[in-house]
């Protein structure tokens, strides 16, 4: 799997140069299942899941550079970690360098990482790219397809390209002056949280809970990964079994992110909201209970019938947590 991601907020004028690229690059061309393109916006430390245990991401930003706006580069991964360039210091910081040199120690960066930069003009607010840095989207959309092409995808050219006009840029203001501008502003923002409400939770994912490792909450080596669970709040917590987790979600409300439990079945992470679950006893010496869960209904029932018990949602595992 090949993963393509663009960054940037496109409130903040050149600072949008990777969703530019992403929008331009998908009206012109299409790609095989084994490419996932993603304009991931700002993702500050939600970065780190689209970055680990990945085999190759390649990454289009903004970067600081001593070279005129519009200078267009590529930096590999040895180039990221050796001289890293110096990522735009704005609202999706950490950047890219911080997120990788965080994965490299830890041993769970992507193998291949191309970062596709290009230096700013401005940052500031504004919904359109300078005309330098606009010069440099076709450039880019070409050096794309290039990583994509060596490294064995096929890339194929639309019969019918669609518009490369940004969903961004398309709203229609006859206010001039500040007046003018700040609307235009709030109605690209009211689209902005409609497509991030349609969106949010596709953009993040779950990232894979290894054995051994230690649970958040009651800090316990994570033996069976069938049983794991977790929540990314900015940071991935990871939790030993679902009621676990249940305890330290109801204890900390403030504490938000989305919540994923390991399918029993499949050993695939899940949304806890789609998952049916199964109280089953986990150690037999002690009698301690937890929750087993499953993705499909049918493979909840079964292990319900099996351990007498019935099959219950999340709402109600966390009910239960409250003692309610």
């Amino acid at each position: 799997m090949i993963t393509v991601l663009g960054l940037g907020n496109v409130l903040m004028g050149d600072d949008g140069f990777g969703p530019s690229v992403i929008q331009a690059f998908e009206a012109a061309y299409e790609v095989g299942p084994g490419v996932e393109v993603v304009d991931l916006g700002t993702p500050g430390l939600d970065l780190m899941p689209w970055l680990a245990d990945v085999d190759q991401v390649v990454i289009v930003d903004a970067v600081k550079g001593s070279q005129p706006p519009g200078t267009m580069r590529l930096y590999q991964k040895s180039d990221v970690l050796r001289h890293p360039p110096p990522v735009r210091a704005g609202p999706h910081d950490p950047g890219v360098t911080d997120a990788l040199q965080t994965l490299e120690f830890a041993g769970r960066a992507p193998r291949e990482l191309t970062l596709i930069g290009v230096v700013p003009a401005r940052t500031e607010l504004a919904v359109n790219l300078s005309p330098s840095v606009r010069a440099a989207v076709a450039p880019a959309v070409q050096a794309l397809v290039g990583v994509l092409e060596r490294s064995g995808v096929t890339v194929t050219r639309r019969a019918d390209p669609q518009p490369d006009v940004p969903w961004w840029t398309m709203q229609r203001i006859t206010c001039s002056g500040r007046e003018g501008f700040m609307k235009a502003i709030c109605s690209v923002y009211a689209v902005a949280l409609a497509t991030l409400a349609l969106s949010c939770t596709a953009a993040v994912r779950p990232v894979r809970v290894n054995a051994g490792e230690q649970c958040f909450r009651c800090q316990r080596t994570i033996m069976d990964t069938r049983m794991a669970t977790e929540q990314i709040t900015g940071f991935v917590e990871k939790f030993r079994t679902p009621g676990c987790m249940a305890k330290y979600v109801v204890k900390n409300p403030a504490d938000k992110g989305p919540i994923f439990v390991t399918d029993f079945a499949t050993g695939n992470l899940i949304a806890a909201d789609d998952a049916f679950l199964v109280s089953v006893v986990v150690d037999d010496r002690t009698g301690e209970r937890d929750y087993r869960a499953y993705a499909l209904k049918s493979d909840a029932d079964a292990a319900a019938e099996a351990f007498d018990t019935t099959t219950v949602d999340w709402r109600m595992v966390l009910d239960r947590a409250r003692g309610l």
